[in-house]
């Protein structure tokens, strides 16, 4: 006979989980704190009652499991369950229930091979070139590693190793830029969102002249990324040593806050403009499209823009979340033919995912500690780094 459970938690975690709960428990009742998630999922399930917390020893029941992965929100809702006379006996976290990572493994399987299904695995060892848009893959580090490199003496903690598709992002990025003659003297980037990621220091190097943004310090957004130390208000944040020697870097580098789905008009007549899983940040996808388009107007014509973000193995749809959108390909098909309408050219899209195994690997926020990865799970989705390149007419 199935333990009769109550699911305390209606957001991620539920969504995640909740069809392997139902399958393996007797799901008696739902509920949240939050009224609107109890409303949102009154449209979905059914047979199931939605109750108020307070409403919880009205029940008979063996167990209560908490589908919540904040340890704050855990804390405090198995208070709440104490003071509702529930022992911690009777408490359970979702993450504790081994046989969920089954389910979990089964699902991230099944997502990839229907993805690898319809749209192709680039079987190749090497690296087609000149790029296109394409989707992050692991041979592209080792066919790339002129710039992986200058680059491998970062130490990403939230993401070690080389072999994960930050390093490929940065990799892409200054590919894309060199072999279009843009890592030359003379020449005038502007990067977007650059936090105290590398690339000005690298294309510094190269004698370029960069102008490096970041939001402003004021801005009320920038508090978490100041927190995981990925936001810079000055050139101090950008010092790479082993990159680019300090003076070079403050003669060819300047830094100006910037919020980029706002670009001031005084900045115009690049050469070249990039973003490194920035856009994504911004307050929704049509944010994200809009910021696309008006990156193009800083740039003078021939002048390139390349920028990398998260793309939906899942879906060909997007998501909207205030913490991250996922850009489906559905996305990029109507973003292409907005840019070509406006005369521009717009390298053309490489959906098929890379061969190696370790590609397959898929991490996610429960795990306890980082893991260099492709890919990632993100609200229910399997999501990956995409790369794109346009030209501006």
């Amino acid at each position: 006979m199935k333990n009769r459970v109550i699911i305390f938690g209606l957001g991620f975690m539920f969504n995640r989980y909740n069809e392997a709960l139902v399958e393996h428990y007797n799901v008696i009742s739902v509920t949240d704190n939050d009224n609107s998630k109890r409303d949102s999922v009154a449209l979905v399930l059914k047979d199931i009652s939605i109750i108020a917390p307070v409403e919880i020893p009205n029940l008979e029941f063996d167990e209560v499991i908490i589908t919540n992965s904040s340890k704050e929100a855990i804390l405090q809702i198995k208070q709440q369950l104490n003071e509702l006379g529930v022992e911690d006996n009777r408490i359970c976290l979702v993450e504790e229930l081994s046989f969920l990572d089954d389910f979990i493994e089964e699902f991230y399987k099944t997502t990839i091979d229907n993805y690898k299904r319809e749209f192709g695995v680039n079987e190749s060892t090497s690296t087609s070139l000149p790029l296109v848009s394409q989707l992050a893959r692991r041979q592209d580090i080792i066919n790339l590693d002129c710039w992986i490199k200058p680059l491998s003496c970062i130490d990403l903690k939230y993401n070690p190793g080389i072999f994960n598709r930050k390093f490929w992002e940065w990799a892409f990025i200054s590919q894309a830029l060199y072999e279009r003659d843009m890592l030359f003297p003379q020449k005038r980037g502007i990067g977007f969102a650059c936090g105290q990621e590398p690339l000005p220091a690298l294309f510094a190097k190269h004698g370029v002249t960069i102008t490096a943004t970041d939001l402003q310090e004021e801005h009320e957004n920038s508090l978490q990324w100041k927190q995981t130390g990925q936001h810079s208000a000055s050139l101090n944040a950008l010092e790479y040593p082993s990159i680019c020697d300090s003076d070079i870097l403050y003669k060819n580098v300047s830094f100006s806050p910037v919020d980029m789905s706002n670009i001031p008009s005084k900045f115009y007549d690049f050469d070249f403009c990039w973003s490194s899983c920035a856009f994504e940040h911004l307050d929704s996808v049509e944010a994200g499209r809009q910021f696309i388009l008006n990156s193009l107007k800083v740039l003078k014509p021939g002048g390139v823009s390349v920028h990398t973000t998260e793309f939906n193995l899942s879906s060909k749809s997007s998501i909207d979340n205030p913490y991250m959108n996922v850009f489906g390909m559905d996305f990029f098909e109507s973003l292409r033919s907005e840019v070509e309408l406006q005369g521009h050219k717009f390298m053309p899209f490489d959906y098929r995912l890379g061969n190696h195994p370790d590609e397959d690997y898929v991490y996610n926020f429960t795990n306890k500690s980082y893991s260099s990865h492709f890919k990632l799970e993100l609200m229910t989705s399997i999501v990956t780094s995409i790369g794109i390149i346009i030209i501006k007419r």
